[in-house]
């Protein structure tokens, strides 16, 4: 708001929860953590005892994405992707819900109702081939 950063209570108790990193993120993280001189896990790099700016954030993730080769896309886009992945591995509403911090999983079909889409069609093409 006005260009201030403001730190605030997650939306929902759903939104309190455990992030479960693959093995690798994690190394990773213990290792960038070695190297922070903050209380924070992403300070500010002009101002250590502040988070990191978002804007930055999302500045350097367009800077990744063009090296990369990659489109253009928003930050939040991500969880997007995150869902549709999972979704794709077999993963069901619940879960992509509540690893995305949904309270209920009607939240998530609402948001992602190109995954309850392609979720349908898949069942209706898996039980047509059962039947066959």
């Amino acid at each position: 708001m006005g260009g201030k950063l403001i730190i605030s209570e997650p939306k929902t108790k759903a939104a309190f929860r455990t992030i479960i990193l693959p093995p690798a993120m994690v190394e990773l993280l213990l290792a960038y953590r070695k190297g922070i001189f903050s209380d924070l896990m992403f300070p500010s790099r002009i101002k250590p005892e502040q988070p990191i700016d978002p804007g930055y954030v999302r500045k350097r993730l367009q800077i990744i994405l063009e090296r990369a080769g990659c489109k253009r896309v928003r930050f939040h886009d991500l969880r997007h992707t995150f869902a549709t992945i999972a979704s794709c591995q077999g993963a069901s509403l619940f879960d992509i819900g509540k690893a995305l911090g949904h309270s209920t999983p009607a939240t998530t079909g609402r948001i992602y109702t190109h995954l309850v889409d392609r979720t349908h069609e898949d069942l209706v093409l898996r039980v047509s081939d059962a039947l066959k």
